[in-house]
């Protein structure tokens, strides 16, 4: 049960980063909605969730496979790779709004290249840590916020949100399911949807209060008196995203030059050119599309489940004679 909460804030730090906890990511996706809108792509990120952790234990082998296993490993180092860039240019600007401080997010990026390099055991203890505790900010400021269904329901963009979620959050607990038994999975997608259908429904109701803003929830929690609490829970999101990304970006990158230090340089590069870059420009531009990545990517997991479940189901009921 310990492991399945581990994996679990495992995949919602890596999920949380700038745009979620400002609140920017979500006015993008769910701008003019119900709030029952992310609240139910909180519930369907938590089912796919439970693919990807199945989807861990499946060995794609062969020509077909490895071609497959290939594009899915590429397409997850280019997306890590502007998530990584977007969370330094995030910490940066965040930092210098909130606490008058300059080159966090060029110092941050570099640390958590460091910390990639560490196993996924140490990076699942400091998520759990992580996680508490922006899940304690979210409920602080929240508080006493008008929760309004007013709106429609959009399935489709409630799907492309889960799917470009799933992009980094998904890929980094799929390893995690190879060794997950059944129920172990089931409790780990269930709290995974919970825990994700209240938050994105919390930050929602904050960031329509100031969807004028830059960084929504830090201007509400400002409004409320609460800026430097706002701020604290930004910057944690914000690393707890990158050290997600960097580990994504750092096991890719190590399998392609197989030296442990490059890929912990690599990382240090894209913090130095990317810290500087405009947040809430970057939000706009990159998401989305990340968004429809992540929905091929979906797309290829579940067909690749069912396919691996027919197979089997063949084999058990097909008669030797």
């Amino acid at each position: 049960m310990i492991n399945s909460l581990k994996v679990t804030c495992l995949f919602i730090g890596a999920i949380v980063g700038a745009g979620f906890a400002t609140g920017r990511e979500i006015v993008v996706f769910f701008r003019g909605l119900s709030v029952l809108t992310p609240i139910l792509a909180g519930l369907i990120t938590g089912a796919m969730c439970a693919v990807f952790l199945l989807f861990g234990k499946i060995e794609l082998k062969g020509k077909i496979g490895r071609v497959v296993s290939n594009c899915l490993d590429y397409m997850m180092f280019v997306s890590m790779v502007v998530t990584y860039m977007v969370m330094c240019s995030a910490a940066e600007e965040l930092t210098r709004q909130c606490f008058k401080i300059g080159f966090v997010g060029l110092v941050s990026g570099v640390l958590f290249a460091i910390l990639s390099m560490f196993d996924i055991g140490f990076i699942k203890n400091i998520s759990l840590i992580m996680v508490a505790v922006i899940i304690a900010f979210v409920i602080f400021i929240a508080a006493g916020t008008p929760l309004s269904v007013s709106g429609g329901i959009d399935l489709p963009i409630a799907i492309k949100y889960c799917a470009m979620n799933m992009l980094g959050g998904g890929y980094l607990i799929s390893r995690e399911g190879k060794a997950m038994r059944g129920r172990h999975i089931a409790l780990c997608a269930t709290l995974c949807g919970v825990i994700c259908a209240a938050l994105l429904g919390m930050v929602y109701a904050i960031a329509t209060t100031q969807t004028g803003a830059p960084m929504p929830v830090f201007a509400a929690a400002k409004v409320k008196g609460y800026g430097a609490v706002g701020g604290l829970l930004i910057l944690l999101a914000v690393m707890s995203t990158m050290l997600g990304a960097g580990r994504i970006i750092y096991v890719t990158t190590r399998r392609l030059c197989g030296n442990a230090l490059v890929p912990a340089i690599f990382l240090m590069g894209i913090a130095v050119i990317s810290y500087t870059l405009d947040f809430e420009r970057a939000v706009e531009i990159f998401y989305p599309p990340l968004g429809t990545l992540g929905e091929a990517l979906c797309a290829v997991a579940i067909v690749i489940l069912i396919a691996t479940a027919v197979v089997k189901i063949r084999k058990r009921y097909t008669l030797k004679l």
